[in-house]
């Protein structure tokens, strides 16, 4: 960079540049817990809040948005028994990621560094903000996906997260007459989030089966016309 600031933490990133033009992100408050299946949060695709989400501590469970982005309503899955048996997180936990510019206020006391915008007022950058999160994985589902991601040594699995808006599925069921099979139509893309392994199915596609589908499964499925991004966060506490 030729003129401004830079700030890194203990391992060389980036944290704050003043030649970035997005805003710096931080976690507002504490998690929200939820202990059932269908839970509806506060969430739009247009907002510059990040709805970011995941099983209950020490759980095991897929995290989705149930239905279509066209729905008006966005439930994380288990609306349905097929959804809740294909492994729809029973409960979670959900936290939202906030803009630092014109959400944080001035400390007044204590150290740190305070980046203030040209007009003198909004705060761009706080060293002393409640809680703040580390991006561990930048990642895009195209076609078909089938990812597992692993957590690295030193985080707890139960504060990473993803962002609950870039997983969307549609589970249907299809209850065919004798002789014939009934149908397990899924399509969308989901994460799965094994406890005791400490790892992330992220996994997209296009499945159908006789029998009811698991989240679990690493199956293949077939290719989707879609593509989404999305991030798996650790919480730092």
């Amino acid at each position: 960079m030729a003129f401004g600031m830079q700030v890194s933490n203990s391992s060389g990133r980036v944290i704050f540049d003043t030649e970035q033009l997005n805003s710096n992100y931080y976690f507002q408050g504490n998690p929200t817990t939820t202990t059932s299946y269908a839970t509806n949060p506060s969430f739009a695709y247009n907002s510059t809040r990040i709805l970011f989400a995941r099983p209950q501590n020490a759980t095991d469970g897929a995290i989705f948005f149930s239905g279509s982005v066209n729905d008006s309503n966005y439930y994380l899955g288990g609306r349905t028994t097929y959804e809740q048996t294909f492994g729809a997180a029973n409960g979670v936990k959900y936290i939202y990621a906030y803009q630092q510019e014109g959400n944080v206020t001035a400390a007044g006391s204590g150290y740190g560094i305070e980046v203030y915008d040209t007009n003198g007022t909004d705060i761009l950058y706080s060293s002393n903000i409640g809680s703040n999160f580390e991006i561990l994985y930048v990642g895009t589902m195209a076609n078909n996906t089938n990812f597992t991601w692993s957590k690295p040594a030193g985080y707890n699995f139960d504060e990473i997260y993803v962002t609950a808006g870039s997983f969307s599925l549609k589970y249907d069921f299809i209850d065919a007459p004798a002789p014939f099979p009934d149908t397990h139509n899924l399509y969308g893309n989901w994460a799965f989030f094994d406890d005791s392994a400490e790892q992330i199915l992220i996994k997209q596609g296009f499945i159908t089966s006789a029998f009811q589908i698991s989240a679990s499964s690493t199956a293949t499925s077939y290719n989707t016309a879609q593509t989404q991004d999305y991030l798996i966060v650790a919480r730092l506490i």
